[in-house]
């Protein structure tokens, strides 16, 4: 049993979606997971997919990284999941086309 063990690790239960999952990251080179908020979808992908390098767009710093130099985030790394990936699109594009934002 491993040392230091999450309380998501502990209580987590397994998908059904997990095989098909697993399968699907074999054929294509990019997958998105979508779905409604705080159902599961990056505990099934921490647990399930370990063997990837796991990156989060909610860490400012990750996000500032992606910005100024993008592949310094996959770099030297097989499989990634990048989460909170599309939430902080938009809140950048928001920033940058929001009307109160211009002279």
């Amino acid at each position: 049993m491993k040392d230091n063990i999450s309380h998501t690790e502990i209580n987590y239960i397994k998908r059904r979606l997990a095989p098909i999952m697993r399968q699907t990251t074999a054929i294509f080179s990019v997958v998105v997971v979508t779905g409604a908020r705080q159902v599961g979808k990056s505990t099934m992908l921490r647990n399930e997919f370990q063997d990837f390098a796991y990156i989060t767009m909610d860490d400012y710093d990750i996000m500032e990284r992606a910005r100024l130099d993008p592949q310094s985030l996959w770099r030297d790394k097989d499989c990634i999941i990048i989460d909170e990936a599309l939430c902080k699109c938009q809140i950048r594009i928001y920033e940058v086309c929001s009307p109160c934002t211009k002279p």
